[in-house]
């Protein structure tokens, strides 16, 4: 058995939520429209010109995050399911099998945020009358990959490291309040910096990252405003998760 059956298996199993996927993009889409319309009246323009086209970046990024952390719900699942000895004892070695769904993983979550990503493209190109760059779009797409791995990997990271299913949910919800809220994707850093320590916890959170660069590479508003920490921060990110959740992983199925 090869790493692409394994990759191949995870992908037909988030097919089967088809409906509930359908749900949750309709209801990221209301959330664009409604927080944009009721942050509009809020936030002067001087802060933010137009809410809509900065919302937008970050409700990718928002859906990204929900759909990585699927990966990790369902290795929950597989512990208590006992399902984790069947996937074990595939033909396949375990180093492969764990990278396997971590790909898995990422390209869900790509395959979830993407229509989000679409519809944010066509709102920013026909409110400023541009085409945006095919180059842009491919470093776009391998930003969402990237994040997309480091995310899937600390989903996995909780659910192996914590084998107690309520303090797995815990961290798993503390874990989310921090990526949600302490990040830029509903407000700007200078907005959140007016906060003591505020603009430290945006700074480490990797949610920042990608959506200060999606909007610099969509947003003509934004254009130059990539800080060399979101590069650099997004990269070691995805780095570090996909060595730890490898470690962890591996670890959890040699004690399974």
């Amino acid at each position: 058995m090869s790493m692409l059956a394994i990759i191949e298996r995870d992908l037909r199993n988030f097919f089967k939520y088809k409906y509930w996927i359908i749900v949750l993009l309709i209801t990221n889409l209301a959330d664009l429209l409604i927080m944009a319309a009721v942050f509009s009246n809020l936030v002067t323009g001087a802060i933010v010109p137009n809410y809509l086209l900065f919302f937008g970046p970050g409700i990718t990024v928002l859906s990204l995050f929900g759909a990585s952390f699927i990966m990790g719900i369902e290795v929950s699942q597989e512990r208590h399911s006992q399902r984790i000895h069947y996937l074990l004892s595939l033909p396949i070695d375990r180093f492969q099998f764990v990278t396997a769904r971590a790909f898995a993983g990422a390209i869900r979550s790509m395959i979830f945020a993407i229509p989000l990503l679409v519809i944010t493209i066509i709102i920013i190109n026909l409110y400023y009358s541009i085409l945006t760059p095919f180059f842009s779009i491919i470093m776009i797409l391998g930003v969402i990959f990237i994040l997309a791995m480091g995310l899937t990997s600390l989903s996995i990271i909780l659910a192996t490291a914590i084998q107690n299913t309520r303090r797995y949910q815990l961290a798993r919800g503390f874990v989310s309040m921090w990526l949600m809220f302490g990040s830029t994707v509903f407000y700007p850093r200078d907005v959140m910096a007016n906060i003591p320590g505020m603009g430290l916890i945006a700074d480490a959170n990797p949610l920042s990252y990608g959506a200060n660069i999606l909007r610099g590479l969509l947003d003509p508003a934004y254009s130059g405003t990539i800080r060399p920490l979101d590069i650099i921060g997004l990269i070691v990110f995805s780095i570090l998760m996909v060595y730890f959740g490898l470690f962890f992983y591996n670890r959890y199925t040699k004690s399974t």
